[in-house]
């Protein structure tokens, strides 16, 4: 899970092993890849990260001056979060070419509730194909 403009910001862990998976379930792509059905969370260990993503929108909000009637983002708005989210993806990118995360592990940047390109391109980026195929049949 990653940041959003006008949501919590901050990075969280979230993950789901086998078991969690209902039986009945695990054929099915979306309880497989959706986040917002995982039921692990981990919020700790990620101090430093927020404060650096917090400080980074403080500085974007204090040059920047949004309409306050306005209920979309504006395009400068949509390209810092696009700009933000991409740092994200390049991280984690990293971090799996380093034996970080194991090599049958789902990733992805994920927001409930919203259609950011981000989702679909670093579930293409993370995971391998036939993954991304069938999180592709559920969410694209």
């Amino acid at each position: 899970m990653s940041t959003s403009f006008d949501g919590q910001q901050g990075l969280v862990v979230a993950f789901n092993r086998e078991s969690d998976i209902a039986p009945e379930k695990t054929d099915d792509a979306y309880y497989r890849y959706s986040v917002d059905e995982w039921q692990n969370y981990v919020h700790e260990g990620f101090e430093a990260s927020n404060s650096g993503l917090q400080s980074s929108l403080e500085r974007f909000r204090s040059a920047h001056s949004r309409d306050p009637d306005s209920f979309q983002l504006d395009e400068y708005e949509v390209a810092f979060v696009a700009k933000t989210n991409r740092a994200i993806l390049n991280a984690m990118l990293e971090l799996k070419k380093n034996g970080t995360f194991d090599n049958n592990t789902y990733l992805i940047i994920w927001f409930s509730d919203s259609d950011y390109d981000i989702m679909n391109d670093s579930a293409k980026a993370l995971n391998e194909p036939a993954v991304y195929e069938q999180y592709a049949s559920e969410f694209e």
